[in-house]
Protein backbone atom coordinates (compact mmCIF):
# COMPACT_ATOMS: atom_id res chain seq x y z
CA UNK A 1 0.00 0.00 0.00
CA UNK A 2 1.36 3.38 -0.97
CA UNK A 3 0.18 5.43 1.97
CA UNK A 4 1.33 8.82 3.05
CA UNK A 5 1.71 10.05 6.62
CA UNK A 6 4.53 11.58 8.55
CA UNK A 7 5.97 9.07 10.98
CA UNK A 8 4.85 9.81 14.49
CA UNK A 9 8.15 10.62 16.14
CA UNK A 10 8.63 9.36 19.63
CA UNK A 11 11.61 9.95 21.80
CA UNK A 12 13.51 6.78 22.48
CA UNK A 13 13.92 6.26 26.16
CA UNK A 14 16.70 4.00 27.31
CA UNK A 15 15.17 1.49 29.68
CA UNK A 16 16.78 0.68 32.97
CA UNK A 17 19.39 -2.07 32.65
CA UNK A 18 19.12 -1.97 28.82
CA UNK A 19 22.03 -3.16 26.75
CA UNK A 20 23.30 0.28 25.64
CA UNK A 21 26.00 1.28 23.17
CA UNK A 22 29.44 1.42 24.83
CA UNK A 23 27.96 0.61 28.23
CA UNK A 24 28.29 -2.27 30.64
CA UNK A 25 25.31 -4.57 31.08
CA UNK A 26 24.37 -4.78 34.73
CA UNK A 27 22.88 -8.12 35.71
CA UNK A 28 20.25 -8.24 38.39
CA UNK A 29 18.43 -11.05 40.13
CA UNK A 30 14.72 -11.49 39.48
CA UNK A 31 12.39 -13.90 41.29
CA UNK A 32 10.84 -16.76 39.34
CA UNK A 33 7.13 -16.66 38.35
CA UNK A 34 6.90 -12.88 38.53
CA UNK A 35 3.18 -12.32 38.08
CA UNK A 36 0.89 -9.59 39.31
CA UNK A 37 -2.85 -9.12 38.86
CA UNK A 38 -2.77 -5.49 37.79
CA UNK A 39 -5.37 -4.39 35.23
CA UNK A 40 -4.68 -1.53 32.81
CA UNK A 41 -8.07 -1.34 31.15
CA UNK A 42 -7.23 -4.02 28.58
CA UNK A 43 -10.13 -5.45 26.60
CA UNK A 44 -11.11 -9.07 26.21
CA UNK A 45 -11.00 -10.48 22.69
CA UNK A 46 -14.78 -10.15 22.34
CA UNK A 47 -14.72 -6.57 23.62
CA UNK A 48 -11.89 -5.65 21.24
CA UNK A 49 -13.54 -7.13 18.13
CA UNK A 50 -16.95 -5.69 19.08
CA UNK A 51 -15.44 -2.22 19.49
CA UNK A 52 -13.71 -2.40 16.11
CA UNK A 53 -16.90 -3.64 14.43
CA UNK A 54 -18.90 -0.82 15.99
CA UNK A 55 -16.41 1.65 14.49
CA UNK A 56 -16.67 -0.04 11.10
CA UNK A 57 -20.48 0.01 11.05
CA UNK A 58 -20.42 3.80 11.48
CA UNK A 59 -17.84 4.23 8.71
CA UNK A 60 -17.97 4.94 4.97
CA UNK A 61 -15.21 4.53 2.38
CA UNK A 62 -15.12 7.18 -0.36
CA UNK A 63 -13.06 7.05 -3.55
CA UNK A 64 -12.10 10.58 -4.60
CA UNK A 65 -12.17 11.71 -8.22
CA UNK A 66 -9.72 14.49 -7.38
CA UNK A 67 -7.78 15.08 -4.19
CA UNK A 68 -7.70 18.82 -4.95
CA UNK A 69 -11.46 18.97 -4.36
CA UNK A 70 -11.23 17.32 -0.95
CA UNK A 71 -10.96 20.40 1.27
CA UNK A 72 -13.45 22.54 -0.60
CA UNK A 73 -16.13 19.97 -1.22
CA UNK A 74 -16.29 16.56 0.39
CA UNK A 75 -15.38 17.61 3.93
CA UNK A 76 -18.12 20.22 3.89
CA UNK A 77 -20.67 17.68 2.69
CA UNK A 78 -19.72 15.06 5.27
CA UNK A 79 -20.10 17.36 8.26
CA UNK A 80 -23.60 18.39 7.19
CA UNK A 81 -24.93 14.93 8.04
CA UNK A 82 -23.56 14.73 11.57
CA UNK A 83 -20.43 14.91 13.71
CA UNK A 84 -17.38 13.10 12.32
CA UNK A 85 -15.43 11.13 14.92
CA UNK A 86 -12.40 10.12 12.83
CA UNK A 87 -11.26 10.70 9.26
CA UNK A 88 -8.39 9.22 7.26
CA UNK A 89 -7.09 10.11 3.80
CA UNK A 90 -4.74 7.83 1.91
CA UNK A 91 -3.61 7.04 -1.62
CA UNK A 92 -3.39 3.73 -3.46
CA UNK A 93 -2.46 2.91 -7.02
CA UNK A 94 -6.19 3.06 -7.80
CA UNK A 95 -6.46 6.65 -6.53
CA UNK A 96 -7.18 8.72 -3.42
CA UNK A 97 -9.48 7.47 -0.69
CA UNK A 98 -11.11 8.71 2.49
CA UNK A 99 -12.35 6.58 5.41
CA UNK A 100 -14.84 8.45 7.62
CA UNK A 101 -16.19 7.29 10.98
CA UNK A 102 -19.24 9.16 12.27
CA UNK A 103 -20.14 9.59 15.92
CA UNK A 104 -23.40 7.69 15.40
CA UNK A 105 -25.12 5.46 12.88
CA UNK A 106 -27.87 8.01 12.16
CA UNK A 107 -25.33 10.45 10.72
CA UNK A 108 -23.97 7.77 8.44
CA UNK A 109 -27.44 6.81 7.23
CA UNK A 110 -28.17 10.46 6.51
CA UNK A 111 -25.07 10.61 4.29
CA UNK A 112 -26.07 7.39 2.54
CA UNK A 113 -29.55 8.74 1.78
CA UNK A 114 -27.99 11.78 0.10
CA UNK A 115 -26.02 9.61 -2.36
CA UNK A 116 -27.30 8.43 -5.72
CA UNK A 117 -26.33 6.03 -8.49
CA UNK A 118 -24.48 6.86 -11.71
CA UNK A 119 -26.95 7.52 -14.50
CA UNK A 120 -25.53 4.99 -16.98
CA UNK A 121 -27.37 1.66 -17.23
CA UNK A 122 -24.20 -0.43 -17.04
CA UNK A 123 -24.10 0.03 -13.27
CA UNK A 124 -25.73 -2.58 -11.02
CA UNK A 125 -27.89 -0.59 -8.55
CA UNK A 126 -26.54 -1.95 -5.28
CA UNK A 127 -26.04 0.31 -2.28
CA UNK A 128 -23.00 -0.26 -0.07
CA UNK A 129 -20.93 2.00 2.18
CA UNK A 130 -18.39 2.38 -0.63
CA UNK A 131 -19.02 5.67 -2.44
CA UNK A 132 -17.43 7.71 -5.22
CA UNK A 133 -17.02 11.48 -4.89
CA UNK A 134 -17.15 13.35 -8.20
CA UNK A 135 -17.03 16.93 -6.84
CA UNK A 136 -19.42 19.50 -5.39
CA UNK A 137 -21.38 22.35 -6.95
CA UNK A 138 -20.44 25.91 -6.09
CA UNK A 139 -23.79 26.68 -4.45
CA UNK A 140 -23.64 23.54 -2.31
CA UNK A 141 -20.09 24.34 -1.28
CA UNK A 142 -20.99 27.88 -0.12
CA UNK A 143 -24.00 26.65 1.81
CA UNK A 144 -22.14 23.94 3.68
CA UNK A 145 -18.81 25.56 4.29
CA UNK A 146 -20.31 27.76 6.99
CA UNK A 147 -21.21 24.82 9.25
CA UNK A 148 -18.08 22.77 8.85
CA UNK A 149 -16.69 21.34 12.09
CA UNK A 150 -13.04 21.12 13.09
CA UNK A 151 -12.38 17.64 11.70
CA UNK A 152 -10.09 15.05 13.32
CA UNK A 153 -8.28 14.55 10.01
CA UNK A 154 -5.47 11.98 9.84
CA UNK A 155 -3.58 12.46 6.60
CA UNK A 156 -1.49 9.41 5.71
CA UNK A 157 0.82 11.36 3.39
CA UNK A 158 4.47 10.33 3.59
CA UNK A 159 4.08 7.13 5.58
CA UNK A 160 5.42 4.95 2.76
CA UNK A 161 8.78 6.68 3.09
CA UNK A 162 9.08 6.38 6.86
CA UNK A 163 7.85 2.77 6.93
CA UNK A 164 10.30 1.67 4.24
CA UNK A 165 13.15 -0.72 4.98
CA UNK A 166 15.67 2.09 4.58
CA UNK A 167 13.70 4.18 7.05
CA UNK A 168 13.73 1.31 9.54
CA UNK A 169 17.50 0.88 9.21
CA UNK A 170 18.08 4.58 9.83
CA UNK A 171 15.94 4.45 12.95
CA UNK A 172 17.68 1.32 14.25
CA UNK A 173 21.11 2.92 13.88
CA UNK A 174 20.02 5.87 16.01
CA UNK A 175 18.51 3.74 18.79
CA UNK A 176 20.20 3.66 22.18
CA UNK A 177 19.63 0.01 23.06
CA UNK A 178 18.61 -3.33 21.60
CA UNK A 179 15.34 -3.08 23.52
CA UNK A 180 14.62 0.22 21.79
CA UNK A 181 15.51 -1.34 18.44
CA UNK A 182 12.99 -4.12 19.07
CA UNK A 183 10.28 -1.58 19.88
CA UNK A 184 11.10 0.21 16.62
CA UNK A 185 10.76 -3.04 14.66
CA UNK A 186 7.40 -3.66 16.30
CA UNK A 187 6.07 -0.21 15.46
CA UNK A 188 7.43 -0.43 11.91
CA UNK A 189 5.92 -3.84 11.14
CA UNK A 190 2.58 -3.81 12.97
CA UNK A 191 -0.82 -3.00 11.51
CA UNK A 192 -1.64 0.70 11.70
CA UNK A 193 -4.95 1.96 13.04
CA UNK A 194 -6.06 2.66 9.46
CA UNK A 195 -5.19 -0.86 8.29
CA UNK A 196 -7.13 -2.36 11.19
CA UNK A 197 -10.15 -0.16 10.51
CA UNK A 198 -10.18 -1.06 6.82
CA UNK A 199 -10.15 -4.78 7.61
CA UNK A 200 -13.15 -4.54 9.90
CA UNK A 201 -14.84 -2.32 7.33
CA UNK A 202 -14.53 -5.11 4.74
CA UNK A 203 -16.15 -7.51 7.24
CA UNK A 204 -19.17 -5.29 7.83
CA UNK A 205 -19.72 -4.59 4.12
CA UNK A 206 -19.95 -8.34 3.42
CA UNK A 207 -22.23 -8.79 6.43
CA UNK A 208 -24.63 -6.18 5.09
CA UNK A 209 -24.61 -7.80 1.67
CA UNK A 210 -25.79 -11.10 3.20
CA UNK A 211 -28.12 -9.62 5.82
CA UNK A 212 -31.17 -9.68 3.54
CA UNK A 213 -31.26 -13.48 3.65
CA UNK A 214 -29.44 -13.92 6.95
CA UNK A 215 -30.25 -10.98 9.28
CA UNK A 216 -27.93 -12.25 12.02
CA UNK A 217 -24.99 -13.28 9.88
CA UNK A 218 -21.50 -12.57 11.19
CA UNK A 219 -18.33 -12.04 9.18
CA UNK A 220 -15.43 -11.82 11.60
CA UNK A 221 -11.68 -11.47 11.06
CA UNK A 222 -9.38 -14.03 12.58
CA UNK A 223 -5.67 -14.73 12.41
CA UNK A 224 -3.06 -12.00 12.31
CA UNK A 225 -5.58 -9.18 11.81
CA UNK A 226 -6.88 -9.58 15.38
CA UNK A 227 -4.45 -11.76 17.37
CA UNK A 228 -2.13 -8.88 18.31
CA UNK A 229 0.68 -9.98 16.01
CA UNK A 230 -0.67 -8.61 12.72
CA UNK A 231 1.83 -7.26 10.19
CA UNK A 232 1.32 -4.62 7.53
CA UNK A 233 0.54 -6.16 4.14
CA UNK A 234 -0.61 -9.44 5.72
CA UNK A 235 -3.72 -11.18 4.35
CA UNK A 236 -7.14 -10.82 5.91
CA UNK A 237 -8.70 -14.10 7.10
CA UNK A 238 -12.50 -13.97 7.40
CA UNK A 239 -14.93 -16.39 9.02
CA UNK A 240 -18.58 -16.47 7.94
CA UNK A 241 -21.28 -17.57 10.40
CA UNK A 242 -24.83 -17.57 9.04
CA UNK A 243 -26.24 -17.13 12.55
CA UNK A 244 -24.67 -15.77 15.72
CA UNK A 245 -24.84 -17.81 18.91
CA UNK A 246 -27.10 -15.34 20.72
CA UNK A 247 -29.97 -15.77 18.24
CA UNK A 248 -29.30 -19.50 17.99
CA UNK A 249 -30.41 -19.83 21.64
CA UNK A 250 -33.50 -17.59 21.29
CA UNK A 251 -36.85 -19.20 22.14
CA UNK A 252 -40.32 -18.29 20.81
CA UNK A 253 -43.61 -19.96 19.93
CA UNK A 254 -43.32 -18.50 16.41
CA UNK A 255 -40.77 -20.23 14.20
CA UNK A 256 -39.39 -19.19 10.80
CA UNK A 257 -40.01 -21.61 7.94
CA UNK A 258 -36.67 -22.58 6.41
CA UNK A 259 -35.04 -25.10 4.15
CA UNK A 260 -33.31 -28.06 5.80
CA UNK A 261 -29.54 -27.91 5.53
CA UNK A 262 -27.57 -30.79 4.02
CA UNK A 263 -26.57 -33.59 6.38
CA UNK A 264 -23.06 -33.46 4.94
CA UNK A 265 -21.55 -30.38 6.61
CA UNK A 266 -18.68 -30.15 4.12
CA UNK A 267 -21.05 -30.18 1.13
CA UNK A 268 -23.21 -27.52 2.78
CA UNK A 269 -20.15 -25.34 3.35
CA UNK A 270 -18.97 -25.80 -0.24
CA UNK A 271 -22.40 -24.98 -1.67
CA UNK A 272 -22.84 -21.93 0.55
CA UNK A 273 -19.41 -20.54 -0.28
CA UNK A 274 -20.04 -21.03 -4.00
CA UNK A 275 -23.19 -18.88 -3.72
CA UNK A 276 -21.36 -16.27 -1.62
CA UNK A 277 -18.57 -16.21 -4.22
CA UNK A 278 -21.07 -15.43 -6.99
CA UNK A 279 -22.78 -12.72 -4.95
CA UNK A 280 -19.47 -11.04 -4.11
CA UNK A 281 -18.35 -11.23 -7.72
CA UNK A 282 -21.60 -9.84 -9.12
CA UNK A 283 -22.66 -7.21 -6.62
CA UNK A 284 -19.99 -5.94 -4.18
CA UNK A 285 -17.88 -3.06 -5.55
CA UNK A 286 -14.07 -2.92 -5.36
CA UNK A 287 -13.66 -6.69 -5.14
CA UNK A 288 -11.51 -8.40 -7.75
CA UNK A 289 -9.57 -11.60 -8.44
CA UNK A 290 -12.25 -13.80 -6.88
CA UNK A 291 -11.36 -17.48 -6.78
CA UNK A 292 -13.19 -20.36 -5.05
CA UNK A 293 -11.06 -23.19 -3.68
CA UNK A 294 -13.83 -25.47 -2.50
CA UNK A 295 -12.00 -28.81 -2.53
CA UNK A 296 -9.30 -27.68 -0.10
CA UNK A 297 -9.19 -29.17 3.41
CA UNK A 298 -10.77 -25.89 4.53
CA UNK A 299 -12.88 -24.51 1.62
CA UNK A 300 -12.24 -20.81 1.02
CA UNK A 301 -13.12 -17.93 -1.29
CA UNK A 302 -10.17 -15.68 -2.13
CA UNK A 303 -10.50 -12.08 -3.30
CA UNK A 304 -8.77 -8.72 -3.31
CA UNK A 305 -10.38 -5.58 -1.89
CA UNK A 306 -9.12 -2.59 -3.87
CA UNK A 307 -10.16 0.14 -1.44
CA UNK A 308 -8.60 -1.60 1.57
CA UNK A 309 -5.66 -2.89 -0.50
CA UNK A 310 -5.80 -6.32 1.14
CA UNK A 311 -5.93 -9.94 -0.02
CA UNK A 312 -8.79 -11.79 1.70
CA UNK A 313 -9.55 -15.45 2.43
CA UNK A 314 -13.17 -16.15 3.38
CA UNK A 315 -14.04 -19.42 5.08
CA UNK A 316 -17.15 -20.63 6.88
CA UNK A 317 -17.80 -21.73 10.48
CA UNK A 318 -14.09 -21.82 11.27
CA UNK A 319 -14.40 -21.57 15.05
CA UNK A 320 -10.99 -23.11 15.55
CA UNK A 321 -9.39 -20.15 13.80
CA UNK A 322 -11.36 -17.70 15.93
CA UNK A 323 -10.47 -19.55 19.13
CA UNK A 324 -6.78 -19.62 18.22
CA UNK A 325 -6.92 -15.88 17.50
CA UNK A 326 -8.33 -15.25 20.97
CA UNK A 327 -5.65 -17.37 22.60
CA UNK A 328 -2.82 -15.49 20.86
CA UNK A 329 -4.56 -12.16 21.54
CA UNK A 330 -4.52 -12.94 25.26
CA UNK A 331 -0.79 -13.71 25.23
CA UNK A 332 -0.04 -10.58 23.21
CA UNK A 333 -2.03 -8.47 25.68
CA UNK A 334 -0.25 -9.64 28.81
CA UNK A 335 2.99 -7.73 28.19
CA UNK A 336 4.40 -5.40 25.50
CA UNK A 337 7.65 -7.37 25.46
CA UNK A 338 5.79 -10.33 23.95
CA UNK A 339 5.03 -8.35 20.79
CA UNK A 340 8.52 -6.82 20.67
CA UNK A 341 10.10 -10.28 20.74
CA UNK A 342 7.66 -11.86 18.25
CA UNK A 343 7.99 -9.06 15.69
CA UNK A 344 11.78 -9.04 15.98
CA UNK A 345 12.17 -12.81 15.61
CA UNK A 346 9.81 -12.89 12.62
CA UNK A 347 11.62 -9.96 11.00
CA UNK A 348 14.99 -11.67 11.36
CA UNK A 349 13.57 -14.88 9.87
CA UNK A 350 11.98 -12.94 7.00
CA UNK A 351 15.13 -10.98 6.14
CA UNK A 352 17.20 -14.17 6.27
CA UNK A 353 14.61 -15.87 3.98
CA UNK A 354 13.60 -18.58 6.43
CA UNK A 355 9.91 -17.70 6.11
CA UNK A 356 7.99 -17.27 2.86
CA UNK A 357 4.49 -16.26 1.86
CA UNK A 358 3.80 -19.49 -0.05
CA UNK A 359 3.40 -22.89 1.67
CA UNK A 360 6.37 -25.24 1.82
CA UNK A 361 8.77 -27.11 4.14
CA UNK A 362 9.95 -23.93 5.90
CA UNK A 363 9.02 -22.54 9.29
CA UNK A 364 5.76 -20.56 9.42
CA UNK A 365 5.14 -17.28 11.18
CA UNK A 366 2.57 -19.07 13.34
CA UNK A 367 5.19 -21.61 14.46
CA UNK A 368 7.60 -18.79 15.35
CA UNK A 369 4.91 -17.08 17.45
CA UNK A 370 4.28 -20.32 19.38
CA UNK A 371 8.01 -20.80 19.88
CA UNK A 372 8.29 -17.32 21.39
CA UNK A 373 5.32 -17.97 23.68
CA UNK A 374 6.77 -21.28 24.83
CA UNK A 375 10.13 -19.66 25.56
CA UNK A 376 8.44 -16.94 27.63
CA UNK A 377 6.59 -19.67 29.57
CA UNK A 378 9.77 -21.57 30.41
CA UNK A 379 12.53 -18.94 30.57
CA UNK A 380 14.35 -18.14 33.81
CA UNK A 381 11.90 -15.27 34.26
CA UNK A 382 8.49 -16.75 33.45
CA UNK A 383 6.59 -13.97 31.71
CA UNK A 384 3.67 -15.98 30.29
CA UNK A 385 1.49 -18.66 31.91
CA UNK A 386 0.57 -21.95 30.26
CA UNK A 387 -2.77 -22.36 28.50
CA UNK A 388 -3.82 -24.73 31.27
CA UNK A 389 -3.06 -22.02 33.84
CA UNK A 390 -5.10 -19.49 31.83
CA UNK A 391 -8.13 -21.80 31.82
CA UNK A 392 -7.82 -22.38 35.56
CA UNK A 393 -7.43 -18.63 36.11
CA UNK A 394 -10.78 -18.01 34.38
CA UNK A 395 -12.61 -20.73 36.31
CA UNK A 396 -12.82 -23.29 33.52
CA UNK A 397 -13.03 -26.94 34.61
CA UNK A 398 -9.84 -28.99 34.56
CA UNK A 399 -9.39 -30.45 31.09
CA UNK A 400 -6.62 -31.56 28.77
CA UNK A 401 -8.17 -29.68 25.85
CA UNK A 402 -10.10 -26.47 25.16
CA UNK A 403 -12.08 -27.84 22.21
CA UNK A 404 -14.83 -28.71 24.70
CA UNK A 405 -15.75 -25.05 24.95
CA UNK A 406 -15.55 -24.07 21.29
CA UNK A 407 -19.28 -23.27 20.95
CA UNK A 408 -19.19 -20.57 23.63
CA UNK A 409 -18.97 -16.89 22.56
CA UNK A 410 -15.88 -16.24 24.69
CA UNK A 411 -14.43 -19.63 25.62
CA UNK A 412 -11.09 -18.58 27.10
CA UNK A 413 -11.07 -15.16 28.74
CA UNK A 414 -14.12 -13.44 30.22
CA UNK A 415 -12.41 -11.25 32.84
CA UNK A 416 -9.11 -9.56 32.01
CA UNK A 417 -8.79 -8.36 35.60
CA UNK A 418 -8.03 -11.92 36.73
CA UNK A 419 -5.16 -12.46 34.30
CA UNK A 420 -1.68 -12.97 35.78
CA UNK A 421 0.10 -9.97 34.26
CA UNK A 422 3.91 -10.39 34.47
CA UNK A 423 5.74 -8.22 36.97
CA UNK A 424 9.29 -8.85 35.73
CA UNK A 425 11.56 -5.95 34.75
CA UNK A 426 13.74 -7.95 32.35
CA UNK A 427 14.06 -5.88 29.15
CA UNK A 428 13.37 -7.04 25.60
CA UNK A 429 17.05 -7.07 24.61
CA UNK A 430 17.85 -9.59 27.32
CA UNK A 431 14.90 -11.73 26.29
CA UNK A 432 16.04 -11.79 22.64
CA UNK A 433 19.48 -13.06 23.57
CA UNK A 434 18.05 -15.63 25.97
CA UNK A 435 15.57 -16.76 23.27
CA UNK A 436 18.36 -17.30 20.72
CA UNK A 437 20.46 -19.24 23.21
CA UNK A 438 17.45 -21.28 24.36
CA UNK A 439 16.62 -22.58 20.87
CA UNK A 440 20.23 -22.83 19.71
CA UNK A 441 20.57 -25.60 22.28
CA UNK A 442 17.03 -27.04 22.29
CA UNK A 443 16.71 -30.83 21.91
CA UNK A 444 14.40 -30.87 18.87
CA UNK A 445 15.27 -34.52 18.22
CA UNK A 446 13.66 -35.85 21.38
CA UNK A 447 11.42 -33.14 22.85
CA UNK A 448 8.16 -31.51 21.75
CA UNK A 449 7.01 -27.95 22.48
CA UNK A 450 3.69 -27.53 24.33
CA UNK A 451 2.31 -24.11 25.24
CA UNK A 452 -0.78 -25.81 26.67
CA UNK A 453 1.30 -27.39 29.44
CA UNK A 454 4.03 -24.75 29.36
CA UNK A 455 6.74 -27.40 29.27
CA UNK A 456 8.45 -29.74 26.85
CA UNK A 457 7.00 -33.22 26.27
CA UNK A 458 8.30 -36.47 24.89
CA UNK A 459 8.21 -36.32 21.11
CA UNK A 460 5.30 -38.50 19.87
CA UNK A 461 6.67 -39.13 16.35
CA UNK A 462 9.77 -38.79 14.18
CA UNK A 463 9.06 -35.35 12.72
CA UNK A 464 12.17 -33.12 12.61
CA UNK A 465 10.38 -30.64 14.92
CA UNK A 466 7.19 -31.08 16.92
CA UNK A 467 5.18 -28.05 18.08
CA UNK A 468 1.90 -29.10 19.64
CA UNK A 469 -1.30 -27.41 18.50
CA UNK A 470 -2.78 -26.00 21.74
CA UNK A 471 -6.37 -26.51 20.48
CA UNK A 472 -6.03 -29.90 18.80
CA UNK A 473 -3.21 -31.37 20.81
CA UNK A 474 -2.81 -34.44 18.62
CA UNK A 475 -1.65 -32.18 15.76
CA UNK A 476 1.82 -30.85 14.99
CA UNK A 477 1.68 -27.28 13.64
CA UNK A 478 5.21 -27.64 12.23
CA UNK A 479 4.60 -30.96 10.48
CA UNK A 480 5.43 -29.32 7.15
CA UNK A 481 9.07 -28.61 8.13
CA UNK A 482 11.84 -30.91 6.93
CA UNK A 483 15.25 -31.54 8.49
CA UNK A 484 17.01 -29.12 6.16
CA UNK A 485 14.78 -26.19 7.14
CA UNK A 486 15.09 -27.05 10.83
CA UNK A 487 18.85 -27.03 10.39
CA UNK A 488 18.70 -23.59 8.76
CA UNK A 489 16.53 -22.32 11.62
CA UNK A 490 18.91 -23.59 14.31
CA UNK A 491 21.83 -22.14 12.39
CA UNK A 492 20.08 -18.78 12.26
CA UNK A 493 19.62 -18.80 16.04
CA UNK A 494 23.32 -19.51 16.56
CA UNK A 495 24.63 -17.02 14.03
CA UNK A 496 22.26 -14.31 15.26
CA UNK A 497 23.48 -14.90 18.79
CA UNK A 498 27.10 -14.64 17.65
CA UNK A 499 26.41 -11.53 15.60
CA UNK A 500 24.80 -9.73 18.52
CA UNK A 501 27.91 -10.44 20.59
CA UNK A 502 30.46 -9.54 17.94
CA UNK A 503 28.81 -6.54 16.24
CA UNK A 504 30.61 -3.32 17.14
CA UNK A 505 28.21 -0.95 18.80
CA UNK A 506 30.16 2.07 17.56
CA UNK A 507 29.58 1.17 13.92
CA UNK A 508 26.63 2.20 11.76
CA UNK A 509 25.25 -1.35 11.88
CA UNK A 510 24.92 -2.72 15.38
CA UNK A 511 22.53 -4.83 17.43
CA UNK A 512 19.45 -5.95 15.50
CA UNK A 513 20.47 -3.77 12.58
CA UNK A 514 23.45 -6.06 12.01
CA UNK A 515 21.07 -9.02 11.62
CA UNK A 516 19.16 -7.33 8.79
CA UNK A 517 21.98 -6.36 6.43
CA UNK A 518 24.02 -9.57 6.40
CA UNK A 519 23.42 -13.06 5.04
CA UNK A 520 23.77 -15.02 8.26
CA UNK A 521 23.07 -18.35 6.55
CA UNK A 522 26.48 -18.24 4.85
CA UNK A 523 28.55 -17.19 7.84
CA UNK A 524 30.96 -19.63 9.42
CA UNK A 525 29.60 -21.20 12.58
CA UNK A 526 31.18 -22.61 15.63
CA UNK A 527 29.79 -26.04 16.52
CA UNK A 528 26.87 -26.29 18.94
CA UNK A 529 29.16 -26.92 21.92
CA UNK A 530 30.77 -23.51 21.54
CA UNK A 531 27.63 -21.40 21.41
CA UNK A 532 28.30 -18.33 23.58
CA UNK A 533 26.77 -18.44 27.05
CA UNK A 534 24.69 -15.64 28.54
CA UNK A 535 27.46 -14.44 30.86
CA UNK A 536 29.78 -14.09 27.84
CA UNK A 537 27.19 -12.11 25.88
CA UNK A 538 26.78 -9.50 28.54
CA UNK A 539 30.50 -8.88 29.03
CA UNK A 540 31.36 -5.21 28.43
CA UNK A 541 31.77 -4.45 24.73
CA UNK A 542 35.00 -2.70 23.95
CA UNK A 543 34.97 0.11 21.46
Amino acid sequence: MRIFVGLFKQSIVCRRHSFVKNDVFRRHSTPINCYSTRFDGKLTFDQFTSLRKAEARKSVLIHLASRARLENGLLNICTQHGPVKQLFTYTLSSGDHMLIEYEDRDSLESLMKSACHFSNLERIPVETRVLYYTGSTGSLQKKKKQNRQNLPLVSMAGQDKDRSEDGLQRSLQKAESISDQMSLVHRHEKLSDLHARLRFFVCTVIEEMLSGLFPHTLVSPFGSSVNGFGKKNSDLDLNLELEDLVHLKKESELKFMTKKRLNNERRFTQGSLEIVHNMLKMFVPQLSNLVSILNARVPIVKFYHQGADVECDLTMTNRTGTLMSELLYVFSSLDDRVKDLVFTVRKIAQVQQLTRSDPGPWVSNFALIVMVIYFLQTSSVKILPSVRALLKNQGHPETSSIRLNMTEPSPIITNMKLLPFPDSKTNSGELLREFLEFYAGFDFENRAISIFEGQDLSKPDFSPIYIENPLERQLNISKNMNSQELGRLCKLFKTSLMELVLSKTVSASWGISSLFDKDLNHQCLCDGKNVPQMWQIFEPIKS
